[in-house]
Formats: C-alpha cells, structure tokens, sequence
C-alpha cells in the first residue's frame, strides 16, 4: 500500500531530532499544543503528549519562556508568514540555545488554521562559530605581525633619538621642547597602534549597533594599507548620503582586514583596491522581521580574480584559495558568519584575470 504524504509527514514529525510541535487558538484567542514530537516533550520536561495537550506555552514553560514562545507563535499567525527566532528555550535551567521556526498552515479557506513550530538546539555550533571567529581574528593580527612591527620600530627610533638628543646641554630650550613633542607623538602612535592589536585578539560578543558608514569605513584605513602594502593602492568612492548602518565595529575591522588582505594576495605586483559604499534597497521574500534596506559595503580589487566555481565556494569554512600553509580558509566564512549574525548578507563577484568584489550588506538602522 502507497504511503501518503500525511504519512510521511506524520513519520518525520515524530522521528526527526528537532523539536516539533503544532498549535491552535481557541475560542478565547489563547494558543494550545495539539501536537508534539518526542524531541518536543524533552525539552519542556514531559513523558507523553497528553501531559501537553490543551496547555498554552505559559502553562508548560513558564512566563520567561512561556512568553516569548507565545509571542512567536502569535507573530507567524498574524502575519500569515514564517517567523524565526533564536535564544534560551526550555525548563530546566541548562541555557541551551534554539533555532526555531514558526510557519502559519494555510487551510481550504485562506485563513491560518494554526502554527507548526520547528526549533533545532544550536547550542554547540554556536560556541564553534565563537571559536571560529577567534580564529578569523588570530589569522588577522599574524597577517598584520609584519607591517606592525616596522611601525613599532618607528616609533623606538624616534625615542631612541629623543633620547640621545635630550641631553646634549648645547641643545636650546625650543628644541628640546620640539624634540619632547615628537617623542610623545611616538608614544601616542604606539599606544593608539597597540589599542587597535588588542582589540582584534580579544574575544567580545557580538555588539551590533548603529553607525556612521564612512565613519566606520575610514577607521579601517589605516589597517587596510598596512595589510595591502606599498604597491597596492587604496581608493575610496562613498556615496555622501549614506544611512547609519547596525555593526559591530570591532568585527567590521577585522572583516575589511581579512578582505584587504586576500585582496594583496590576489594581485601580482601593483594594482589597486577601491572602497566603496552606497545605498540598497534588496527585494526579498524572507519574513518581514528581516531588513529589506542595507549600506552596501564593497571591496574590489585588480588581482587574478576566480572561477565562478571557485567563486561559489569561497565562503564556506576551511575552504582556501591559497597555497597550503598559506591559509585557514576561515576568513570569508568567518565574515559571511558576522554579517548574518547582524541580519545582512555577503556577495562575492568575481572573474578571472579581472578582479574580485566582495560586498557587506549591512542592515539599516530602524527608523
């Protein structure tokens, strides 16, 4: 005898390891569970669907969770679309992470017959996306370990010469002062250098709030020259009327680090890396709790450029287009984890023998 899709359905729902569950409103416009998978009854601490049935999520997790479940359940059936939310579900106090869907069924009549939730325990791959961030940033100060270190010998130059000149007693009072000035110009460089290493290594939760575009953009100048060297020019092209943008700045910086320095490895010889930034508004079918305006950031340089095979794999970890040794294959996956992280998106363009642009889509600040 054939197996309906009802069956199939019926089947995954109660064998799949995420949690599953379906509810409806009553009559006075409270949600109910109707249904629930094992993997369901887990996490809110029940043996059998009977001790679920014709509770509301308050009743069976309590208000902290209870709460936000219902407030989720209510979104989907409003909107009449998906909706998705990621946090600490449960009862029993372990702080484990979920990723849940809520999809409003459509029934005969148009109308939203209920809400079936689908909520997957990410609590583990978000603690390897941490580790891998570090690492992305770990990767970002040895491509910087170079470049720094001639800034650095800079700066002992000057104070070593302040230091002899110092106290030569032939020296007038004006020159003295003019040579105690450069000296703590040196000092100031140094401890404005050392404050931007720091940053980059330390491990931080993610902090996305709004900022000015080109604010943000010329704060990683100085960074993106570092890494592209001498014969590599740098050309910014910012629209004037840029809106603020959510980010988290410190992982901004290493992202246009990390991209500067795949930028340098792509060019043979002298080329040039332009900076731009504009503008978008991106047509989208996702649910309404994600943005549809973006600043665009782009980087594009003149180097070798890929294959649209390559292309297409670029972001995925520990996949690299450089030599063995050469690198983790973790930065663009790790930027393509950042901007989705704070709602935008990443695009990669590219072309042999023309150049890449890479482009962070960074969500708008409401308004």
């Amino acid at each position: 005898m054939p197996v309906s899709a009802a069956q199939r359905f019926a089947k995954f729902f109660e064998a799949t390891s995420d949690c599953q569950f379906y509810v409806k409103r009553d009559e006075d416009g409270r949600f109910k569970y109707v249904h629930a998978n094992p993997a369901a009854l887990a996490v809110v601490g029940r043996s059998t669907e009977d001790e679920l049935l014709g509770l509301t999520p308050v009743e069976v997790m309590g208000e902290e969770y209870g709460k936000a479940v219902e407030y989720n359940i209510s979104e989907a059936f409003h909107q009449g679309r998906p909706y998705h939310f990621s946090g600490a579900l449960g009862t029993d106090g372990s702080g484990r992470v979920y990723d849940a869907y809520y999809y409003p069924l459509i029934d005969e009549s148009g109308s939203v017959a209920g809400v079936l939730g689908s909520a997957r325990d990410i609590t583990d791959i978000k603690s390897l996306n941490e580790r891998l961030l570090h690492a992305q940033r770990l990767e970002a100060l040895g491509e910087l370990s170079g470049s720094v270190a001639h800034d650095f010998n800079n700066v002992l130059t000057i104070l070593q010469i302040a230091l002899r000149n110092i106290g030569d007693e032939n020296i007038d009072r004006a020159k003295r002062d003019m040579i105690l000035d450069e000296a703590q110009k040196a000092i100031d460089n140094g401890a404005a250098l050392t404050r931007r290493l720091t940053s980059f290594a330390r491990k931080e939760k993610l902090n996305p709030v709004p900022h000015d575009v080109d604010k943000l953009v010329s704060s990683c100048r100085y960074m993106m020259q570092r890494a592209l060297g001498k014969r590599i020019r740098l050309r910014f092209d910012l629209s004037s009327d840029l809106w603020k943008a959510c980010c988290d700045k410190n992982e901004f910086e290493i992202a246009m680090m990390n991209l500067a320095a795949n930028a340098r490895d792509a060019i043979d010889g002298e080329g040039e890396v332009v900076i731009s930034a504009k503008n978008m508004v991106r047509a989208t079918s996702a649910p309404l709790h994600y943005p549809e305006q973006y600043v665009e950031v782009t980087m594009r340089d003149t180097g070798n450029g890929m294959s649209p095979e390559v292309a297409r794999n670029a972001i995925l970890p520990f996949f690299s287009t450089k030599p063995d040794g050469k690198g983790t294959g973790l930065g663009l996956s790790s930027i393509a984890k950042f901007v989705n992280d704070i709602g935008g998106a990443i695009n990669v363009e590219s072309a042999l023998g023309v150049g890449t642009s890479v482009s962070l889509l960074l969500p708008r600040e409401a308004i």
